[in-house]
């Protein structure tokens, strides 16, 4: 199981189709949330809280909370530090949505960054690595990696993969 060293956050709802979130993630990836799927999945019958989330006008009213989505139009009883039950929004365990959640290939690009960082972990190379075998400075992998770099050429990111990591390079347009 790969090493994490922060939990998933959403720092971006950047489109919803009905039941669909497409969010960023603070890894750096653009992400697709599908709670069709979730719900069949969970089995919701409905006595429980999350049923109402299946209420399309209920579910758009989705935000974010610290990086997790949730629900002030949906309250959960919770018992605070004191003892006393105290209602809260419905929120979604972070971790749990990433899992379920796919990349977004149609965003590809902007998670350039998150597929060089993967790649270059699993290889078991750091940047200084990564950037001698490619041929250009470690302050460029690691803008890459962060999503520092708005211009990378198609020209870098072969290098990175075909030089840094011995991978092949087929663009499909």
């Amino acid at each position: 199981m790969k090493k994490r060293t922060k939990i998933p956050r959403i720092i971006e709802i950047y489109g919803k189709n009905e039941f669909i979130l497409f969010c960023h993630f603070n890894t750096g990836e653009y992400r697709i949330i599908d709670f069709n799927r979730l719900f069949e999945e969970w089995k919701l019958m409905p006595n429980e809280v999350e049923w109402k989330l299946m209420q399309l006008p209920v579910f758009q009213e989705v935000n974010l909370s610290n990086g997790v989505l949730s629900w002030a139009n949906i309250t959960v009883k919770l018992l605070d530090e004191n003892g006393q039950e105290q209602e809260y929004p419905l929120e979604l365990d972070p971790l749990m949505i990433y899992e379920k959640s796919v990349i977004d290939d149609n965003k590809a690009f902007e998670n350039t960054g998150y597929y060089v960082q993967l790649e270059r972990n699993k290889a078991g190379l750091t940047q200084v690595e990564l950037a001698y075998r490619v041929g250009t400075s470690p302050r460029i992998i690691s803008q890459i990696e962060n999503h520092k770099l708005d211009n990378i050429s198609v020209a870098t990111l072969k290098r990175i993969f075909e030089k840094g990591f011995e991978k092949k390079v087929v663009l499909h347009f």
